[in-house]
């Protein structure tokens, strides 16, 4: 049986997922389809509606974050890294998930990066919410054709 990997995921400089202190907990938002915007008009004095042509909306993902360090001042690195990435941007920027071979044009929207005294010695944890404006995923392999 075939297993779904969903783990590396590249934002900018930072690589989240296996041989990374940034491991994915979670994803949501992928493989989902995004709202629908409907152009269906209703039919005066009849029941139903003319169905027009659906597009889809933007997209919205979120990711979770574990990172593990080996000191409380190496988690504080890694905090301050993701935080200085995740910063609001103007135009959106390539998110990619490696092993699904898939990018999207994502701009951060939130993000959480909560602090626990009790906790926060080594392990720590974060979340990302990203706005895709364009919903469409792309390929990561760059293809070309040519003709005579």
């Amino acid at each position: 049986m075939a297993q779904q990997r969903l783990g590396r995921v590249q934002w900018g400089d930072l690589q989240f997922g296996p041989g990374s202190p940034y491991s994915v907990t979670a994803i949501e938002g992928l493989d989902d389809l995004p709202d629908i915007r409907s152009e269906d008009v209703e039919r005066p004095g009849q029941h139903g509606e003319y169905s027009g042509p659906d597009y889809t909306g933007p997209r919205t993902i979120q990711l979770k974050l574990g990172m593990r360090a080996d000191t409380p001042d190496d988690l504080r690195t890694l905090t301050l890294a993701l935080r200085n990435a995740t910063q609001p941007q103007r135009q959106p920027a390539a998110l990619q998930f490696l092993d699904q071979d898939v990018m999207v044009w994502a701009k951060v929207r939130k993000r959480s990066l909560p602090y626990d005294a009790e906790y926060l010695w080594r392990i720590g944890d974060a979340a990302l919410e990203l706005y895709c404006p364009d919903p469409y995923l792309y390929g990561l392999t760059e293809k070309s054709a040519s003709t005579t």
